[in-house]
């Protein structure tokens, strides 16, 4: 019997390959789409989880709130907590820190600079990373020992095997491998391949804890000498995550009841300004990618995903799919007149229903076992384009993969009910003396039916028109619109301090535009400057505002574009404009220019009231002239607010660390970027120079934004051309079922113009319908999703309007070459037909 049933499905295949083609094609590409966006949403949901009881590893996370400042939420904790924990927290069987780190790396030739982790000798511990050689356990309790992966072994030592062989770490001290890991997946959260021990009395958290620091303050402070200047030192604020190993994954609760405790207990808000608050959290170390960290450029390369954004995603691809779904069920019942003959002599022959019904579900069925033969090989053949795309290293077993494997055969399975089980339905209703009479075929209903689905198929369109546009407006407006700044063609060096022999020869080098030095917190590079560049501020009987202190050059301004809004710049020819060396604990006497941020903060309305205002800054730092108004530009559109930040000119007295930005001649700029390195070396600068070009930096931050709505963008070319495809079927049968109305019609003198327009208006309503469906529900889930962004563009009209107009155009371009066909023809033809 199911032989029989597979045999008249292939028949009836051969006898409609257009419409099957149509089904087909139309299908696989749905399935294709909803195949890889789960592989991608699969890799984003999966982090970490490569780590040995991944599910015992916690992060401590914080929120810092003060006063006047966007509030901070990063993986950022302070370097005491960690020993806290354990002497506070039950629940807690080992700690471990991490500090990043910028080092230079030598082994015979090869030297080269890396991203190395400083960590405590529990850290291996916490996080059970798969090893290849040695002990991960034990290879940090030696001061000079050293994990590395694979990949970095390879590339220092070769074929060599790398156990007990040595590194030199800038220049001058030794690191001794001790063991080698796994390369690590795409999915985790660590960016580093080199893990050294804390033990060091050289490394960042040996200096961290040799610093009198006792159990207060939010803050890690590294304080490195500077000879020369007063005070004689330069303070950096740490990037420190804590790692916490639970005894069981149940415990959880109880565990972070107790670090809310240890938390009220302690003087964690020590050197904050009054009215802050911090709150911290442990966070399952697979969670961590998808924590919304705001207010702090945590690593531009950390692109952490967003839970909301990768359910818009999945919502998309089956809407994709469902599309595909659609265009079968439509086409399928559409057509049921061709076959209304065949049922009804099947019936009369003693055919029952459930035979019918299993008859045409085997149908659907060939039909989707095609496709998702089909779709498999699309996915074999996009997903290497996929991954080079998204950087990662996804792969499709599903011959070996028992979860992979089920899924897909359960969405063949629902497809093949779904888009089996409404058409057998309709089909096997027929009556037989209706049929074999010449009678109507259609049942009732389903007619509606398939203008129902007409309509959520251009809805689905229209809405996924509307994403993309929204999604690309905002990414454009984030990285180059809003930012105020000209980051075009604009390298930036690390260098403190920055002026000097260096800076000076960079400006005279061919390709260079202009330069300037600047605060690196100015920029947002990275940091977390919570505190070290913030200072209060406020006008004689003004509120106190907490303002980011930023140190800028004569031609910081100009080289980005930023003209005042009231007011003027800092100038040489000025003498107030540059501070000199303060003789402490005499107070400074200045200029100052302020963005607007700080002048609302301080009280002022429009910036030409703040101009001439006398501003105290400090404690105890001096009294300065308000002598321009910038607006509020930002790197970061996305995090946070633009902090109220005041410019001096004072690299005399003030630590911060710097950077000297680059302008560069865009036809000269890879020959001046290799004249940089060079001169870097030959001065005998500290290091590897440290680079980037902003853009760069700004896409990044941006990172997943764009991948998400290049998706997007992807999944609505889908939706349109599904959409074309079903309309082009429907718009075929539909012409073809009432060619004998319109050679009626022109019989009694229609015109070709009358018809034309009939044709079309049938198509339209269900698009205008659409749009009515399809509008509110985009502009609530773009409008949610646009929550997510500090700053953001204005849903307009237009948008919506565009998205209609977008599936009217689609709609008349499918289906006028079948009606000007239709018209065309002589009615004496047209009344001959059937």
């Amino acid at each position: 019997m199911l032989s029989d049933h597979l045999s008249a499905a292939v028949r009836n295949l051969g006898r409609n390959r257009v419409y099957g083609g149509l089904n087909i094609v139309g299908l696989a590409l749905g399935l294709a789409a909803a195949v890889l966006t789960g592989l991608y949403v699969r890799s984003e949901l999966s982090y970490d989880r490569f780590a040995a009881d991944h599910d015992r590893a916690f992060v401590v996370t914080s929120e810092l709130r003060s006063p006047g400042q966007a509030t901070v939420a990063s993986d950022y904790a302070p370097a005491w907590l960690a020993r806290r924990i354990r002497q506070g927290v039950p629940q807690v069987g080992a700690t471990a820190r991490l500090v990043y780190d910028q080092v230079s790396l030598k082994r015979g030739a090869v030297a080269a600079r890396e991203e190395l982790a400083w960590v405590d000798p529990d850290f291996f511990a916490i996080l059970r990373l798969p090893a290849i050689a040695g002990d991960p356990l034990q290879a940090l309790n030696d001061p000079d020992g050293v994990v590395i992966t694979r990949s970095v072994a390879h590339k220092y030592f070769g074929a060599e095997a790398p156990l007990g062989q040595t590194l030199i770490l800038d220049g001058r001290h030794i690191l001794r491998v001790r063991a080698v890991l796994a390369d690590f997946p795409s999915e985790t959260h660590l960016t580093q391949h080199v893990f050294a021990s804390g033990r060091a009395s050289f490394s960042r958290l040996a200096r961290i804890d040799a610093v009198p620091n006792p159990d207060r303050g939010f803050a890690t402070w590294l304080v490195t000498p500077r000879p020369g200047q007063s005070p004689s030192a330069r303070f950096e604020t740490v990037r420190l995550r804590t790692y916490a190993r639970l005894a069981t994954p149940d415990v959880a609760p109880a565990a972070s009841a107790a670090l809310r405790r240890l938390v009220a207990s302690g003087d964690m808000l020590a050197g904050l300004p009054p009215g802050s608050s911090v709150q911290l959290e442990l966070v399952p170390l697979a969670s961590l990618h998808l924590q919304n960290f705001r207010g702090a450029n945590l690593g531009a390369g950390d692109a952490r995903a967003s839970l909301g954004g990768l359910l818009g995603l999945t919502a998309a691809a089956g809407l994709v799919l469902a599309l595909a779904v659609v265009n079968l069920v439509n086409l399928t019942t559409a057509r049921a007149a061709q076959r209304a003959v065949e049922v009804g002599v099947r019936k009369a022959a003693g055919a029952r229903r459930r035979d019918l019904i299993v008859q045409f579900v085997s149908e659907a069925a060939l039909q989707v076992v095609v496709a998702t033969v089909l779709a498999i090989s699309l996915v074999e053949l996009l997903l290497p384009g996929l991954n080079a795309f998204l950087h990662k290293s996804m792969s499709f077993p599903y011959w070996r993969d028992p979860a992979l494997a089920l899924g897909l055969i359960a969405v063949a399975v629902a497809v093949s009910l779904i888009t089996g089980a409404y058409p057998s339905a309709v089909l096997a209703a027929f009556r037989p003396a209706s049929v074999l009479k010449g009678g109507p075929v259609e049942t009732a209903g389903s007619g509606s039916i398939r203008i129902a689905l007409v309509v959520a198929q251009f809805a689905v369109l229209i809405g996924l028109a509307v994403t993309v546009s929204v999604v690309w407006m905002q990414t454009r407006f984030a990285t180059s619109q809003g930012l105020r700044m000209d980051i075009d063609q604009v390298l930036v060096v690390q260098a403190t301090p920055c002026r000097g022999a260096f800076e000076a020869e960079v400006r005279r080098l061919p390709g260079v535009v202009t330069a300037a030095c600047s605060s690196r917190n100015l920029l947002g590079l990275d940091d977390f400057d919570t505190v070290k560049n913030v200072m209060d501020g406020n006008v004689a009987g003004g509120p106190i505002t907490h303002a980011d202190m930023g140190l800028v050059d004569y031609d910081w301004f100009d080289l980005y574009g930023v003209a005042p809004l009231a007011g003027r710049l800092f100038s040489p020819e000025r003498g107030k404009d540059e501070l000199p060396v303060q003789n402490y604990p005499e107070l400074q006497r200045g200029s100052v220019v302020i963005n607007m941020a700080a002048a609302r903060a301080l009280g002022f309305t429009t910036p030409t009231a703040a101009l001439d205002q006398e501003i105290q800054v400090g404690p105890g730092y001096g009294a300065f002239d308000i002598v321009g108004v910038t607006p509020d530009t930002t790197l970061d559109l996305k995090s946070a607010q633009v902090k109220p930040t005041f410019f001096l000119a004072d690299f005399a007295n003030y630590p911060a660390d710097q950077v000297l930005s680059v302008k560069l001649e865009r036809a000269r700029a890879p020959d001046t970027v290799r004249a940089i390195d060079h001169l870097w070396r030959r001065l005998g600068q500290p290091g590897e120079i440290q680079r980037q070009f902003l853009d760069d930096y700004v896409q990044r931050l941006y990172v997943t934004t764009i991948r998400q709505g290049v998706l997007v963008s992807v999944l609505c070319g889908l939706a349109l051309l599904l959409a074309c495809l079903g309309l082009l079927g429907l718009a075929a049968f539909t012409a073809e079922r009432r060619t004998k109305e319109i050679g009626v019609r022109r019989a009694l003198g229609a015109t070709r113009g009358a018809i034309l327009r009939m044709l079309i208006w049938q198509f339209t309503r269900p698009v205008l319908l659409a749009c009515l469906i399809a509008w509110p529900l985009a502009w609530l889930v773009m409008r949610s999703w646009l929550q997510g962004f500090a700053y953001q563009v204005v849903l307009s009209p237009w948008i919506f309007v565009a998205a209609g107009l977008l599936a009217l155009a689609i709609a008349w371009t499918t289906v006028l070459g079948h009606a000007l066909k239709i018209v065309a023809r002589k009615p004496i033809n047209a009344l001959r037909y059937e």
